[in-house]
């Protein structure tokens, strides 16, 4: 009984549950695109009003969905190439 709920609950996924990730990097591709914009936007829009922390903000934002674009990426690599 033990071992049986073990497998069922800990035990690897098929190679369907990749889309998941895939799923995930579209997200994350799509945020990257609408950020950049954004902060593009702003820094147009604002420029006589720009400084220093306003830009390390921008940048920091553009850092931070990169980063969540490349982990998804990375993860639905590996999903596909193990399974």
């Amino acid at each position: 009984m033990a071992g049986t709920l073990w497998n069922t609950l800990f035990s690897p996924l098929g190679k369907e549950y990749c889309n998941y990730y895939l799923i995930l990097c579209a997200i994350a591709a799509l945020a990257l695109g609408v950020t950049i914009v954004v902060e593009f936007m702003n820094l147009v829009r604002n420029y006589r009003k720009m400084n220093m922390h306003k830009i390390v903000r921008g940048l920091t934002v553009i850092l931070n969905v990169f980063l969540a674009y490349l982990s998804t990426r990375i993860m639905y690599s590996v999903c596909v190439k193990a399974l």
